[in-house]
């Protein structure tokens, strides 16, 4: 006998309607950084890429990844 399912609770998942090369490049992203990465395309070739840090520990870490100084005040 097989069992109904339920409905999951929560938010609804919405599709990614990014396209591959997106999801494909924010992965890299996430994987290179080791944090959080989220690339969101707002019309046509604009957007954003949001890069999450825990502390500022991991801030000096992800800037001295992309190969920059953080200065410290």
């Amino acid at each position: 006998a097989s069992t109904p399912k339920t409905p999951k609770r929560g938010r609804p998942s919405h599709p990614d309607l990014r396209s591959p090369n997106i999801r494909a490049l924010e992965e890299q992203l996430r994987r290179h950084l080791q944090t959080d990465v989220s690339i969101t395309v707002v019309s046509g070739h604009r957007g954003s890429i949001r890069i999450a840090f825990y502390s500022t520990d991991d801030l000096q870490r992800i800037i001295e990844i992309v190969g920059l100084t953080l200065n410290r005040q």
